[in-house]
């Protein structure tokens, strides 16, 4: 119900992390987050859905989660 300009749209930002190139001065608090429908998230950067734990399994969500870092 939110406009989009009032959501967290960080959609450049998690390609790069994913790509491996970096993200220069910006960072996250890495610690893996894992939702009650099978997402998993980087803690305090819930928009930065690393997939779904269910379907990817946890090597995949693992292996993103160390590009995040």
């Amino acid at each position: 119900m939110m406009e989009l300009h009032e959501t967290v749209n960080e959609r450049d930002l998690l390609k790069q992390m994913l790509d491996g190139k970096g993200t220069g001065s910006e960072t996250f608090d890495k610690d893996l987050m894992f939702w009650h429908n099978g997402w998993a998230t980087l803690f305090s950067a819930v928009h930065m859905c690393l997939g779904n734990i269910i379907e990817d399994g946890m090597d995949t969500i693992r292996k993103r989660q160390a590009v995040a870092h």
